[in-house]
């Protein structure tokens, strides 16, 4: 029954190709994530982060959700910043200083780019950087960032996101803010 379900499997696989050899793949329940060796009869051949290469059932690459990074738009940059101002009346000055860093990164989707691609998709779910407080917290005030970039693979798209989340660190402590981080002393023992 296994064995004449993963034939069917790739039989599908290949005449629909919703991955093709080359395409990067998660899983949705982040069971493996990795490229695409081979899409075969009754597997396919998966060559994950760790440089191991996944045999996987085709009927399991059907019955699992399965994320192609390799046909995404965009990627999301995401921060959250714990930041103490002397004037927590200045906070919507502080996030709008915040966006106009991020609206600058010549990465960051914004402007025209954004206008076009919201043009040619309406149902897009794609914004212009935002930054907005988020509440008060043990910390201070959390402050969210979120900013779009095209589908950039990695390690580009990692560099892109430390020099947004750098800008946003240089701002902040530019307006006079500080960070509010919890630190733990950690003693030996004695003796």
């Amino acid at each position: 029954k296994e064995v004449l379900e993963n034939l069917i499997s790739g039989v599908l696989l290949n005449i629909s190709k919703p991955f093709v050899r080359g395409d990067r793949l998660r899983t949705e329940d982040a069971k493996f994530k990795g490229v695409v060796r081979k899409v075969g009869i009754a597997y396919s051949q998966i060559n994950t982060d760790d440089g191991e290469t996944l045999m996987v059932p085709n009927s399991l690459m059907l019955k699992k959700a399965t994320v192609n990074m390799t046909r995404r738009r965009f990627r999301v940059i995401q921060g959250m910043f714990p930041v103490v101002l002397k004037d927590f009346g200045k906070l919507s000055e502080l996030c709008e200083c915040v966006r106009e860093v991020m609206l600058k990164h010549p990465d960051v989707i914004s402007g025209h780019r954004y206008d076009d691609m919201k043009a040619k998709d309406p149902q897009l779910r794609i914004f212009e950087p935002q930054c907005t407080f988020e509440g008060y917290g043990e910390r201070g005030a959390e402050v969210a960032v979120m900013a779009y970039t095209e589908n950039i693979r990695d390690p580009r798209f990692m560099q892109i996101k430390s020099e947004v989340l750098l800008n946003v660190n240089e701002e902040i402590v530019k307006f006079g803010a500080t960070f509010g981080f919890t630190f733990r002393v950690v003693t030996e023992p004695q003796e």
